[in-house]
């Protein structure tokens, strides 16, 4: 017999040992740690016990839907169930509970990633109404060959983060730089000071690059060591997480001096490789990804359902 309810704080460990469960058995490479996911938990704007909804079986979680709220009436979906229990109805109740939910909440469309290879679950969800909406890249860097020095160019300086003084900085350029990238919205100096209070956050990860003469910030790279990650999968891979440019300073070399900053700390401190994500609609990034060796690890897909009855031009940028 299977029970749906909403999520409880105490459901905290048997979602991660799920998603875990999960990764495995699809070969997914996506593991996650107790840690990250109530970093994720009590994060502004997250309300788990509202928006995730837990499948029990005899006391355990076999199954899991949450739809990520964001202030632009967007949902992001993310749906487990157990390989044990699957095609027995699990997730076509998430799948309905989650829907029902998102016209509950005014959303305006849901988007689901999903790695490209998982051709019955794309399957599903064109069951469902979503459409492929869009291409991402999983790409990768190996570290153990030489890398390149960071050349600044001629009226530039590059600075790391300094403090709680640079996150209102922080959350300026990563809004005027992502402006008109798909997906993207505009976070606040709130969401900015939770991110770089959490234990992970390393200061020397963080860098901006300023105009010398005017002391603006036209650009800015933001990578992590996620030690979780690597203690569950065995990979010394650093995340470049944030790599952005201010439109009016783009094609300048900014970008790939503070990309080459990264990769360089990470090597530094001792990572095999360097991994980051892309859209496949952004096609001068992939150049300077490649121009530097990153190579596609994998292939993910955004798929997008319009929730019916809603005003679709309301929840994105796009």
């Amino acid at each position: 017999m299977i029970a749906f309810r909403n999520f409880r704080t105490s459901d905290a460990e048997g979602v991660v040992t799920l998603t875990n469960e999960c990764s495995a058995a699809d070969q997914l490479d996506e593991p996650t740690s107790l840690a990250e996911f109530q970093d994720a938990m009590t994060s502004p704007n997250a309300d788990c016990e509202r928006d995730l909804l837990v499948a029990v079986s005899q006391g355990h979680l076999v199954g899991f839907v949450n739809v990520w709220i964001e202030p632009t009436r967007r949902g992001i979906l993310r749906l487990r169930v157990h390989p044990g229990f699957r095609n027995q109805g699990i997730g076509t109740a998430l799948m309905g509970w989650a829907l029902g939910h998102a016209e509950e909440m005014d959303l305006a469309l849901i988007d689901a990633p999903i790695k490209a290879k998982l051709t019955g679950q794309q399957a599903f969800l064109g069951k469902f109404g979503f459409a492929l909406e869009r291409y991402w890249w999983v790409m990768r860097l190996d570290l153990s060959g030489e890398l390149p020095v960071p050349l600044v160019p001629a009226g530039f300086k590059i600075q790391n983060f300094l403090g709680v003084e640079d996150v209102e900085a922080l959350t300026a350029i990563t809004n005027i730089a992502f402006a008109e990238h798909w997906g993207e919205r505009e976070y606040s100096v709130d969401e900015e000071r939770y991110w770089t209070s959490r234990s992970w956050f390393d200061p020397g990860l963080v860098w901006f690059v300023h105009e010398a003469r005017s002391g603006q910030v036209t650009g800015y790279v933001w990578a992590r060591v996620n030690e979780g990650r690597i203690k569950l999968t065995g990979d010394r891979a650093g995340h470049i997480g944030e790599l952005g440019v201010h439109p009016d300073f783009r094609r300048r070399g900014l970008g790939r001096a503070l990309l080459l900053c990264a990769v360089n700390a990470l090597k530094e401190r001792g990572l095999a490789a360097a991994e980051l994500e892309v859209d496949g609609g952004n096609p001068n990034a992939l150049r300077l990804y490649e121009s530097l060796g990153f190579i596609q690890k994998d292939e993910f897909r955004w798929y997008r359902k319009k929730i019916a009855g809603q005003d679709q031009g309301a929840g994105t940028k796009r």
